[in-house]
């Protein structure tokens, strides 16, 4: 089972500031035709992989990344409220029930 088609070298092994496991997660780019490009953020949900849907992300509008959305609302960490520069679990995360 696993990441299928997961290219190795997009695989997060650390993130600055993390002070909690960081899971499986990939970072990197995918081609969309005519020399463009669109990134991706895909995170594993923990548990039983194979009986759990895929949820894509987008946020909508110029100037709102959907990493936005990532860091600050349904993503597996958030800033952490008492240092900007922590990252720590986000218990409300829909990765306990999707992959992102």
């Amino acid at each position: 089972r696993g990441v299928w088609g997961a290219v190795p070298e997009h695989r997060i092994t650390a993130l600055p500031g993390l002070t909690t496991a960081l899971g499986i997660q990939y970072s990197g780019y995918v081609d969309i035709g005519d020399g463009k490009h669109m990134h991706y953020v895909f995170a594993q949900s923990p548990g039983n992989a194979s009986a759990k849907p895929l949820m894509l992300w987008l946020n909508g509008g110029p100037g709102c990344s959907s990493l936005d959305g990532y860091f600050y609302e349904h993503g597996p960490f958030w800033f952490d409220s008492d240092s900007a520069k922590s990252l720590v679990a986000n218990k409300w995360s829909w990765l306990h029930d999707v992959h992102l």
